[in-house]
């Protein structure tokens, strides 16, 4: 059932009762901890929501006047943390700015029974009600007045097409430039490329649907369906007095409430807008961090120039102190976009100082020359301490390999542990190598404030720990010598607090408690063959644990010679011949034939 197929009784009852329904509904979501995350505010009053949120550079007000209660107008915040497209500024409602932020599945449907506006009336060809309107006179510094915004609306899906056409406008009353007459309740929010209203049946999931949002099932905004953000633009003239009237409301009925979102600082008639961005985090962050996040501030132009377009940084101010907590690229005073160009970015990289110092500030006053007068453009950068850049874990630096694991806990608080022996937070020396461990601590700035994570800053700190076990004892290859030589093993030990040499046999170490001694063998060693060389390691003190490893030595007497294995070959083949000798200071192949 639609609303033209009912009486405006009948309708007004099932809204009711719709309505009932979905408090109830309602009041169920918020039991079980669903939450939206825009925030509404209502403690601005008009003529603060306009000078102190939706204006911003080159515009100056005065005559701010509202129609509607308290209720249908507010600020909003934390936009970033849904789909709307817009992180802070304006909202209007034909209704109450306070269900705005709600699930979709949510009906927001308040009306106040208050008139409308006729001219609007001219935009949705139909009656308005319960019209919620911010309206002032501004001059523009500059040529060109912008401002961005996104209309939503409870009419969205079901009611598109039909009279309930709940509709918008921004109209603005002036004079046009070059001799061209006045606007006379211009409307300037218009589908882009086109002279249409941005309405209900003029924008939806069938008509110009590249600029509509399909909220069904949304989890931040009420409205069913929302437009992508827009931009209002009009042609001005610069230091001439203009009126505009910010105007939603319901149409043809009381209910089913529609809003429109007005960016923060976007209402501005200047010549280059101002970005403000950073390195490694998002725009969300709200701050560089020392060493790790710089700040980028670019200056774009609307359109090439034919000649270069300068901006002068007028004052430097703010807690924190150029050229000693930060650094500014390029650092002259002036800043130029060359002619064919669109825009500049000034870098503010701050320094770290190892020093937690709280948030500090950089403040900069840019000027540039545009319309009747420079126009004045101030900018502030947070700057926060960067305490990645000094972590800390503390973590004795001895171990047996017996002991109890170990919970490590690190400065700042969240980072992570690795290395050798490390499960989680907790070292477990049994798991580690045998002597020299390092393990590190890592520290992250992590930014929280976009959808998911996103790590800005990363610094580590690395502790030596030293684990002692059973020693690593390594007697070295065997080998073999000749009667009369000696030997130095080609040993190795590690992670010992004693080493020892013993023999088999009776021959004699250079000394006995070193890694690679020189081994004399005796006569009952040269008579044997051979003689088996121990080496013994004992763990360091306090801990338990030895170890011990051989090596064969073979003395033989005099000159050895080996010609190889026996073979046979067929007629007319080569043979290699593979030999083996010892002890020799010269060497001589014959045969018994000719060959």
């Amino acid at each position: 059932m639609d609303e033209q197929a009912i009486s405006p009784i009948t309708y007004n009852i099932l809204k009711k009762l719709i309505r009932f329904s979905v408090l109830i509904i309602f009041v169920l979501f918020t039991c079980t901890g669903v939450r939206a995350q825009l925030v509404v505010s209502g403690n601005l009053t008009p003529e603060q929501l306009v000078t102190q949120i939706l204006v911003g550079g080159g515009i100056q007000v005065s005559n701010v006047t509202s129609q509607g209660n308290n209720f249908m107008r507010g600020s909003f915040s934390n936009g970033h943390a849904t789909n709307l497209g817009l992180d802070e500024g304006v909202v209007l409602s034909s209704g109450n700015t306070h269900q705005v932020p709600n699930v979709a599945s949510y009906q927001a449907s308040t009306g106040y029974s208050l008139p409308g506006d006729p001219t609007l009336n001219t935009i949705s060809l139909g009656t308005t009600h319960d019209a919620s309107i911010l309206e002032f006179d501004f001059i523009p510094t500059a040529d060109t007045l912008n401002f961005r915004y996104v209309f939503g609306s409870e009419e969205y899906p079901e009611y598109v097409g039909t009279q309930f056409n709940d509709a918008f406008a921004f109209f603005v009353n002036g004079p046009k430039p070059n001799g061209l007459g006045q606007y006379v309740d211009y409307n300037i929010a218009l589908i882009p490329g086109t002279n249409l209203p941005v309405t209900i049946n003029n924008v939806n999931a069938g008509s110009y649907s590249q600029y509509y949002v399909n909220n069904n099932g949304g989890t931040t905004i009420v409205f069913d369906g929302f437009t992508t953000v827009l931009t209002a633009t009009l042609v001005v003239i610069p230091c001439q007095q203009y009126h505009i009237k910010l105007v939603v409301a319901d149409v043809a009925d009381y209910i089913y409430d529609s809003g429109v979102f007005l960016e923060a600082n976007s209402f501005s008639s200047t010549g280059p807008s101002t970005n403000l961005g950073y390195s490694n985090s998002s725009i969300w962050f709200g701050g560089a961090v020392e060493a790790c996040n710089d700040a980028q501030l670019t200056f774009e132009l609307d359109e090439l120039r034919m000649e270069d377009y300068y901006i002068v940084r007028q004052q430097t101010l703010g807690t924190a102190e150029l050229d000693v907590d930060y650094g500014l690229s390029p650092a002259d005073d002036t800043l130029w976009i060359p002619a064919g160009s669109l825009s500049v970015t000034l870098n503010m990289f701050p320094y770290s100082d190892d020093l937690i110092e709280g948030t500090e500030t950089a403040e900069f006053i840019f000027e540039f020359a545009e319309g009747c007068d420079p126009t004045a453009d101030t900018t502030t950068i947070d700057i926060f301490d960067n305490t990645t850049s000094i972590p800390y874990f503390g973590l004795q630096n001895e171990f047996c390999r017996n002991n109890a694991p170990v919970v490590l806990s690190g400065t700042p608080p969240g980072g992570v542990f690795s290395g050798p022996g490390m499960v989680a937070d907790t070292f477990y020396p049994s798991l580690a190598n045998n002597g020299l461990n390092e393990i590190y601590y890592t520290a992250f700035y992590i930014d929280e404030n976009l959808f998911g994570t996103d790590t800005i800053c990363i610094n580590d700190v690395m502790n030596e720990v030293w684990v002692y076990g059973n020693p690593d004892i390594f007697a070295g290859p065997d080998a073999i010598i000749a009667e009369g030589q000696t030997h130095t093993p080609g040993a190795s030990a590690d992670n010992y607090e004693f080493i020892e040499w013993t023999t088999s046999g009776t021959g004699t170490f250079s000394d006995n408690s070193i890694e690679t001694p020189v081994y004399t063998p005796s006569m009952a060693d040269i008579s044997a063959g051979s003689v088996t060389l121990y080496l013994y390691g004992e763990a360091h003190n306090p801990c338990e644990g030895d170890s011990t490893d051989a090596m064969l030595l073979s003395i033989v007497s005099g000159t050895t010679a080996l010609a190889g294995e026996d073979d046979a070959i067929c007629e007319g083949m080569q043979y290699q011949l593979y030999g083996n000798a010892l002890f020799y200071t010269s060497l001589e192949w014959t045969g018994s034939g000719d060959g």
